[in-house]
């Protein structure tokens, strides 16, 4: 079968486009279509609004397919290596079974690191839940989602902690973070499963303070986070931010962390001029974890004040306040 017969069934010819799925295998293939017919060709993307896939021809043309026009083999690729490609109902089996209700470990891979992760057992494919990303100074993942289980169940989230991300030792030692965040951020669908316009991040301490850093990277695909919880945190002293605007933002200190509440005043300031929504929730303590009732309250909080659609909330590379 020729190329030429086979892209019959592409809705348009395309220039080559440099964007590519992260983490996909770019090699060529042979594809089959659902008439048996073949092409070599390599991946390129996946248009999940549309359900096509592009492929690059062997003379480095990019042709776009339906993906009900590929063979079951074919479909089972994509879907294994690109999660937007499977429904609800699959992504949910693939991430949940035998989950729900508790802590497991994500092992890693050269994408991510370790990381842990918490279902709430009233989890239902239909309506994909909000996840929570975490994070604190000594990169225990698993002790932050623990910390959040009672608050996650309570409110139907997911609670997903990462490994690894610790303070920093040193500049070349963060910047080692920061492509690993990278790579991360872009990976986060293949490691759990969750409503993607619903994404929010929270950390202790340094932890915190990385969350707030990580809100203003714009590196693909980019993330309108929808707020942030910071628990004994602080913006390090930044006079601007160029997180998505109008997020909600959780303030959650000891009445006994100096270091922490010495820094609300300024990083209010910072915080609304980016119109976010911003609330504290003080505890009897010192530099630490806050009791469970309160994260129960904060992530209900942070759902009914967060903004409801995420267009036009991502600052431009050039944007100032």
């Amino acid at each position: 079968m020729t190329t030429r017969l086979f892209t019959v069934l592409a809705a348009v010819l395309l220039p080559l486009a440099p964007a590519q799925e992260a983490d996909v295998p770019h090699q060529p293939r042979v594809w089959t279509n659902t008439a048996g017919k073949t092409i070599t060709a390599a991946f390129v993307r996946f248009n999940a609004a549309g359900r096509k896939v592009s492929l690059k021809l062997e003379k480095g043309r990019q042709v776009e397919l339906p993906l009900a026009s590929l063979s079951g083999n074919d479909v089972d690729w994509i879907k294994e290596h690109v999660p937007e490609a499977m429904s609800n109902q699959e992504r949910m089996q693939r991430h949940t079974e035998g989950r729900l209700g508790k802590i497991t470990k994500i092992p890693a891979t050269d994408s991510y690191p370790e990381a842990f992760v918490y279902y709430p057992s009233t989890l239902k494919a239909e309506t994909p839940p909000p996840v929570i990303i975490l994070f604190n100074s000594v990169g225990n993942g698993q002790h932050m989602v623990q910390k959040f289980r009672k608050a996650c169940e309570a409110n139907g989230w997911v609670a997903l902690g990462l490994t690894t991300f610790k303070n920093s030792e040193s500049k070349e030692h963060e910047a080692g973070l920061g492509k690993l965040w990278t790579s991360t951020n872009g990976s986060l669908e293949r490691m759990a499963f969750f409503d993607a316009d619903r994404m929010y991040m929270g950390g202790i301490s340094g932890g915190a303070s990385r969350a707030f850093t990580y809100s203003e990277r714009r590196i693909p695909p980019v993330r309108p986070w929808k707020g942030i919880v910071s628990m004994g945190g602080w913006l390090g002293g930044k006079d601007r931010l160029t997180c998505p605007t109008r997020m909600a933002v959780a303030i959650i200190n000891g009445d006994k962390d100096g270091g922490a509440n010495s820094a609300v005043s300024h990083d209010v300031k910072v915080l609304k001029r980016r119109q976010c929504a911003i609330k504290e929730f003080p505890f009897p303590g010192k530099h630490e974890m806050p009791p469970d009732e309160n994260l129960v309250e904060v992530l209900k909080w942070m759902e009914e004040v967060s903004p409801q659609t995420s267009a036009q909330r991502l600052p431009s590379p050039a944007e100032k306040d």
